[in-house]
């Protein structure tokens, strides 16, 4: 570009950017016919200048920039720009031209040459023409009659695109010998090509290469664009010259140009675009501006850039205008991005606060009335009245002036009416009504006072002026009826029959066709009937969905059908005039909203209503048409109450807190839409696929594809996709599904991913949706391949080997059912085994509970023999050898019983801290004896003097004694048998050693196995089930066992145990240490107790009963023999039999048998404890259930003591003895003391609360004479005679002698007070008179009242 090309180039984008401020006076605001939507880079696009514009034969939108090519959906765009590395981008990135071809190829020219776009494969093919330079791109591409494809440059090329080798080659043209430069634009006309440029219109016959120059003015201009008319005429926009018209022969038939003051001219002389719209109206984009030509007037509308309202231009410099199928028109513009404009499109113009000179001084609107001129006065929250006159489009503002009377009261409008007269009543919050006349610019203030004829209330929400041009004022303080001619308001508090209005709150005033008056309140709705002067009301009642939806009444409206609505705070109602009840419409029908501000009906009879969720359109019957929100051109979603009109023009006004919006609502229709979706990338596994990538998938563009073919593992696939809409676009939504994947459509925006989706065929489907019409779906195949190792030939493959494989499993399946025959019959016989030996230990268990009884009366008459001196040494010698083998029979039947625990799992440990090496030396000398008797040398060594770890004591006891027990069963006289102790870090270790015989190694495995046994002869023969118990000892006690033997040479046990107490469990461990002895013989164990007391003690001073429970009659005849020298002897079989016994006998002690029929020992002995007659009775247990678990339940029945079978009789003797004689030590104890302490009397709980509840009854009755024992008997709540014995039993006195003690003993307290004479404590514990009460006190403490200080002193 020569120097002075650049200057005029630099001085015309200064001469825009100042024209631009210089033109906004010029623009006339009132032509809002044209709404604009501004498409930018904060929607997408890549840069704001926009030189081209075209729409592919797919709908899609494309955008030349200097900043690459844009392509635009409706929703999105997508830009390509240039990239070196890679050839098929578009090759320029300065774009400035794009065409379509007849065939519908898109062409874009820019810096570097020209480019085709591929739709097949997404991409381009690029024809490079230059390098980059400023002045060389491509300046436009046309097509001529014959279907060739010609493009121009501002460097004065042309070129030509050559189909068979498809390229372009330059075409020289020159005029007079020199080239043509700076083309701006080509038009093909017939068989000529005009050529416009920088230095005049050409004409170029490009069959015979011959140019001719086309004189249209002296000087020739600069020729910008050309669009041919479809009668062959050609426009000519130009640099300076405004627009030409020329005819057929080039000659100008029209010069539009600007003229200064004349709104209807061209607005500017220089002219950049060219479009007609779908009316044949001619669009010119000029340098300031846009000129519409109408074809039948001939005259202009012109639109600018006035950043005062929303949806004007963007920029007024037009650079580039097309049509698109739609009839949309789009332009581009220098710096302001894209406009769009579609008659359809923005249907709603807004009116704000924007600081312009066409600006509101409040954007938060209350009210709108309209005048007779056409004025349309608008109400403020804090800006007062603001009038618009429409006709200039200008504002002007009445506002409250505190020092000048004549202004209005407030600025805070809340309603505004017309009086005949033209002025203008205005209703205000809390500062009364105004009568405001608009020509004068005076006005009267109403507010109210005590003043007869005053208003009731200074905030006026209502003002109505009805057919009868009466004026009625809503306020706060009720109807109110204006006298325009008095100024004076009438108060309508009540009708006439007294009904008042459900509020006094009015919100707002409707006159119906019937001449009603329809009032909204706070709290309700009313119907008030002026000739009548009656009120009729409706109010909200839950549960009746007929009702008013809410009681706020926001606005009431009349419709053509005469049918009223009414807009509530919870829901719009129709009402049934008929039924006298309403018809609810809420969200629940389909609305976006529950609120509703203002209700006006169209002439299509379709409903308009402000929410707070935007403006709804319904129809007549309710039904929701269309939501209108912020994208659609609304001033904001919520609107305000009493703000909305409807203007004589047709006009509808709605007020909210971001302005006014206006719109004709018989131009706003719902027009079908483009649903054809077309599908417009695909991403497998989050990585976009390409048409010519090295994945293969696609060979075309996703869009021209049916089918893909995916790998098992490209499972995760993203489809994006659109219809093309630019109108209401924001819409429409999406419904897809992929069949056999899901069976439902599921709404998605413009993109839709499925998550690994397994191997099969599926077809995607999409289709799009705006309200209620949804388009046709569009399809695309998708088949994701099994895995190579599941396709045919891989299966074919598996079939085969598999018939292989079956030939050599065939060979040896018989051998393998031949071996699992004999394992089957291998485990069968286990089984067997295993279910003999658990029925032999069963058997073995059963019956060693059995043997415990029989062996009680083996061993307790032996030991009674033994007692008495016997002459007879060989007698004694055979009573000694069966008292001998007896003990060892019990022994093994403990044995046989732990083993049959520990098998169940019920042995449990109890564990504690105790001193171990001194508990092993004790075992080790109970065995000393036999030592000494065998001759066999027996020794225990430590290493440690004393060792303090938790054991059972019982457990370890039971461990060494059978390892012990071993030990010298099979070491012969003279051998040796020792016991090691030594411990390391985490454990104590135990060794048992002898030189026995030894155990030969292929049995060492097997000898803790129960029931085997090392011995093949009879000799020595046990049962086999001491080591094994031994091993599972040492495994409950978290410890180990193991042997260590040689044949002729002896053999040693190791046991090893934990010293950590962290191995045990908190139930497993005891804080009370357990006493062992439970191996030692019963004659040690009487003979220790004997030890305590003499055995003549044993003579009760008296007889006492004893009741004997026990279902065996030898045990029964046995114990009753023994102890009926002593006692008498009460039997029974049971508990339930006991039961009665005990009723009639009232026996001094139970002895009870635990294991018997119809009712066992813990089920008698816990009646017994339980009954408060019996409660006091001492119940010794006996019974062949000897573990702990069995003790603990007989003690927790409540049993006094527990004694396991076989037991000593003289044990027992001594039991029941000290269990008699302690109850009687208590009673005389008791007698002695003055003082009844229940806690130190009673045995258990049940008898010390009888205890106390006898002493509070007493001292109930204290100081009542007339307190007998059946008075007692009644308040405690038994008979007189269970009374006498249970306190018999307990304390040994009978109920008159209970009740005497606690009284004498409070008698004795009150003496020691010393505040109340003789006669005075007489009366007050009970007794009818002094003389009797000394009398009592000498007889039971052997002196009298009087006496008692001196006997305390001494």
């Amino acid at each position: 570009m020569n120097d002075g090309i650049m200057r005029s180039f630099i001085a015309a984008i200064l001469l825009s950017l100042g024209f631009n401020i210089a033109v906004q006076a010029q623009q006339t605001s009132g032509n809002r016919d044209i709404l604009f939507e501004n498409i930018s880079n904060s929607q997408g696009l890549s840069q704001s200048t926009v030189f081209s514009i075209v729409q592919d034969t797919l709908g899609y939108m494309w955008f030349a920039t200097q900043d690459g090519l844009n392509r635009y959906d409706g929703v999105q765009f997508r830009v390509f720009r240039d990239d070196n590395s890679d050839s098929t981008t578009v090759i320029s990135h300065h774009i400035r031209v794009l065409f379509n071809d007849d065939e519908g190829n898109l062409w874009i020219g820019g810096n570097k040459g020209i480019s085709k776009y591929n739709y097949e494969y997404d991409n381009f093919r690029n024809y490079p023409l230059f390098d980059q330079r400023y002045d060389r791109f491509i300046s436009d591409i046309e097509q001529d009659s014959k279907g060739r494809i010609w493009a121009g440059s501002f460097s004065g090329n042309m070129y030509k695109y050559n189909p068979d080798s498809n390229d372009f080659s330059e075409y020289k043209i020159s005029y007079n010998g020199e080239r043509l430069y700076y083309i701006n634009d080509i038009c093909a006309c017939g068989d000529e090509l005009l050529v416009g440029t920088e230095y005049g219109l050409y004409s170029v016959d490009v069959e015979n290469e011959t140019v001719k120059k086309i004189d249209l003015f002296e000087k020739d201009p600069k020729v910008r664009k050309m669009l041919k008319c479809a009668d062959g005429r050609i426009w000519v926009g130009t640099e300076g010259n405004g627009l030409l018209l020329l005819n057929r022969n080039f000659d100008i038939e029209e010069n539009y140009l600007h003229k200064i003051n004349n709104g209807n001219s061209l607005c500017n002389n220089n002219v950049r675009s060219l479009s007609f719209d779908n009316d044949s109206n001619l669009w010119i984009g000029t340098f300031v501006g846009l000129s519409i030509l109408d074809k039948n007037t001939g005259s202009f509308s012109n639109y600018y850039q006035d950043y005062t309202r929303p949806y004007t231009l963007s920029q007024n410099s037009v650079r580039s205008l097309y049509k698109d199928k739609e009839g949309g028109m789009w332009l581009g513009t220098f710096y302001g991005g894209i406009n769009f404009y579609h008659p359809h499109n923005l249907h709603f113009d807004l009116i704000n606060q924007n600081g312009g000179t066409f600006s509101l001084n409040d954007n938060v609107l209350s009210c709108i009335t309209e005048d007779a001129q056409g004025k349309v006065w608008i109400g403020t929250n804090d800006g007062g009245v603001n009038c618009w006159n429409r006709k200039d489009n200008t504002v002007k503002y009445f506002m409250f002036d505190e020092s000048d009377p004549n202004t209005i009261s407030s600025n805070n409008i809340k309603s505004l009416v017309f009086t005949d007269d033209q002025k203008l009543l205005v209703g205000t919050h809390k500062s009364g009504l105004n009568l405001f006349d608009p020509e004068t610019g005076k006005n009267i203030r109403f507010k109210a006072s005590e003043a007869p004829g005053a208003i009731s209330d200074n905030s006026v929400y209502a003002l109505l002026k009805d057919r009868k041009s009466q004026i009625w004022v809503g306020a706060w303080g009720g109807l109110e009826k204006f006298n325009l001619k008095t100024k004076t308001f009438e108060l309508i508090s009540s009708d006439s029959k007294g009904q008042q209005l459900t509020s006094s709150q009015i919100t707002s005033l409707f006159e119906d066709s019937q001449n009603r008056i329809w009032i909204g309140t706070f709290e309700g709705l009313n119907i008030f009937y002026p000739e009548k002067r009656l009120f009729e009301s409706f109010r909200t009642h839950p549960g009746d969905s007929t009702s008013l939806s809410h009681d706020f009444v926001n606005c009431i409206y009349e419709d053509s059908k005469k049918r009223i609505w009414i807009g509530t705070n919870g829901g719009l109602n129709i009402f049934n005039e008929i039924e006298r009840n309403f018809k609810r419409i809420t969200t629940e029908d389909g609305l976006e909203s529950n609120v509703f501000f203002g209700i006006l009906e169209d002439d299509q009879n379709r409903m308009w209503i402000s929410t707070n969720q935007g403006i709804i359109s319904l129809d007549h019957q309710g039904k929701s048409m269309k939501n209108y929100l912020v994208h659609d051109g609304i001033q904001n979603t919520q609107f305000n109450n009493f703000s909305y009109a409807k203007l004589n023009d047709g006009y509808f006004l709605f007020g909210g807190i971001k302005g006014l919006t206006m719109f004709r609502p018989d131009s706003i229709k719902i027009l079908p839409f483009n649903s054809k979706v077309l599908l417009t990338s695909l991403s497998i596994n989050s990585q976009k696929i390409n048409s010519d990538d090295e994945t293969g998938i696609l060979e075309n563009h996703i869009n021209q594809t049916n089918k893909i073919i995916l790998n098992h593992d490209q499972n995760t696939i993203t489809l994006d996709y659109s219809a093309v809409n630019y109108v209401d676009n924001e819409n429409i939504t999406y419904l897809t599904k992929l069949d056999n994947f899901n069976k439902q459509w599921w709404r998605s925006d413009n993109s839709v991913t499925f998550s690994q989706l397994p191997p099969g065929e599926y077809t995607f489907k999409v289709k799009a949706v705006r309200g209620e019409i949804a388009g046709a779906p569009t399809s695309l195949q998708i088949v994701i391949l099994k895995p190579w190792y599941l396709r045919n030939w891989a299966l074919v493959l598996y079939i085969f080997l598999l018939a292989v494989a079956a030939h050599f499993v065939y060979k040896f399946a018989m051998e393998r059912m031949r071996t699992l025959h004999d394992l089957r019959v291998e485990r069968l016989e286990k089984e067997k085994l295993s279910e003999i030996n658990q029925m032999k230990l069963q058997f073995f268990t059963n019956i060693s509970h059995e043997f415990r009884t029989p062996l009680t009366l083996i061993l307790s008459p032996l030991e009674k023999i033994l007692e008495k001196p016997i002459n007879d040494e060989w007698l004694r010698k055979q009573i000694l050898l069966i008292n001998k083998n007896a003990s060892r029979l019990l022994d093994l039947i403990d044995q046989l019983l732990e083993f049959r625990k520990s098998e169940t799992g019920k042995l449990k440990l109890n564990v504690s801290r105790n001193e171990l090496v001194g508990f092993v030396n004790d075992i080790y000398l109970s065995f000393a004896s036999v030592a000494a008797q065998n001759k066999i040398v027996y020794s225990f060594n430590s290493k440690e003097e004393k060792l303090e770890i938790c054991f059972d004591k019982n457990i370890i006891e039971r461990i060494f004694f059978n390892l012990l027990s071993n030990a010298f069963k099979f070491t012969p006289n003279g051998g040796k048998i020792g016991i090691n102790l030594h411990k390391n870090s985490k454990s104590v270790v135990i060794e048992v050693t002898d030189s026995g015989k030894g155990i030969p190694k292929d049995k060492l495995s097997l000898i803790f196995e129960r029931y085997y046994s090392v011995t093949e002869s009879n000799v020595n023969m046990g049962t086999g089930i001491g080591l094994a118990l031994t091993k599972r000892l040492v495994e409950l006690h978290y410890g180990s066992i193991r042997v260590e033997s040689e044949e002729g040479i002896g053999s040693k046990f190791v046991v090893t145990l934990p010293i950590s107490e962290s191995v045990y469990s908190e139930s497993e461990i005891s804080a009370i240490s357990v006493e062992t002895g439970r191996y030692k013989k019963a004659t040690e164990v009487i003979s220790d107790e004997n030890e305590e007391e003499p055995a003549e003690m044993l003579v009760a001073d008296e007889k006492d009963t004893i009741l004997i429970v026990e279902d065996n009659a030898d045990i029964v005849a046995y114990l009753k023999d023994n102890f009926s020298v002593n006692y008498n002897i009460c039997t029974a079989p049971n508990g339930e039999e006991a039961l009665k016994v005990v009723e009639q006998s009232n026996p001094a002690l139970i002895i009870s048998d635990v294991m018997m029929p119809v009712m066992d020992g813990i089920k008698f002995c816990k009646k017994i404890k339980q009954n408060i007659k019996t409660s006091h009775i001492p119940v010794i247990l006996l019974t062949a259930k000897t573990s702990v678990e069995d003790q603990m339940e007989g003690l927790d029945s409540g049993a006094d003591d527990y004694l396991p079978k076989p037991f000593s009789v003289r044990v027992l003797e001594k039991k029941v003895f000290n269990l008699i004689k302690s109850r009687k030590r208590l009673q005389d104890y008791y007698s002695k003391s003055i003082d009844v302490n229940p806690e130190e009397i009673a045995f258990n709980s049940l008898d010390q609360e009888i205890l106390e509840k006898s002493k509070e009854i007493i001292e109930k009755y204290l100081s009542d004479p007339d307190f007998s024992v059946e008075i007692f008997a009644r308040e405690i709540g038994m008979s007189r005679s269970n009374l006498h014995l249970k306190l018999k039993a307990i304390t040994g006195e009978s109920a008159t002698d209970f009740i005497k003690k606690i009284r004498l003993g409070k008698a004795v307290k009150l003496l020691e007070e010393n505040k109340y004479s003789i006669s005075e404590i007489s009366y007050m514990v009970g007794y009818s008179s002094p003389s009797y009460f000394t009398t009592s006190f000498k007889k039971y403490f052997g002196y009298l009242p009087t006496g008692h200080l001196d006997q305390m002193r001494k």
